[in-house]
């Protein structure tokens, strides 16, 4: 596993390449189907708004697997927020990341986090309607 944090504590809250291996650990997980794993990296506020199972539930139903996802260009934006680019191809969007407790964190975007407000079934009730789920 790679590691998600420099040695010194706050020296990895403005460190690019510790933002880099976060992400792309993050995206491994995803990618690879450890949804439990992937939900572990996300900020303390994003875990109390959505509980582990309904992410685990909905990403199961609907999120696709085994695609490449590759963490790229970081840019930090305040000590202890970056944003980071993650490619699929030539496809990327960018992501928000945040220094909690001396580690790089994953901040869900708001739709994800809107999307799951009311749990996994109306999750994967709306992205079916929305012809989002995989």
């Amino acid at each position: 596993m790679l590691p998600l944090t420099a040695c010194g504590g706050s020296d990895a809250a403005n460190d690019p390449e510790a933002v880099n291996a976060a992400a792309q650990e993050q995206a491994d997980r995803f990618s690879s189907g450890d949804f439990a794993g992937a939900w572990e990296m996300w900020t303390d506020d994003a875990k109390a708004a959505v509980p582990q199972e309904a992410y685990v539930e909905y990403s199961e139903a609907c999120a696709g697997t085994g695609m490449p996802l590759e963490a790229g260009q970081v840019r930090i934006e305040d000590e202890g927020e970056a944003v980071v680019r993650i490619s699929l191809g030539k496809f990327a969007q960018s992501y928000s990341m945040a220094y909690e407790g001396d580690e790089w964190r994953w901040v869900p975007t708001d739709d994800t986090l809107d999307s799951l407000a009311e749990g996994a079934d109306a999750a994967i009730e709306n992205a079916t309607t929305e012809g989002t789920c995989a």
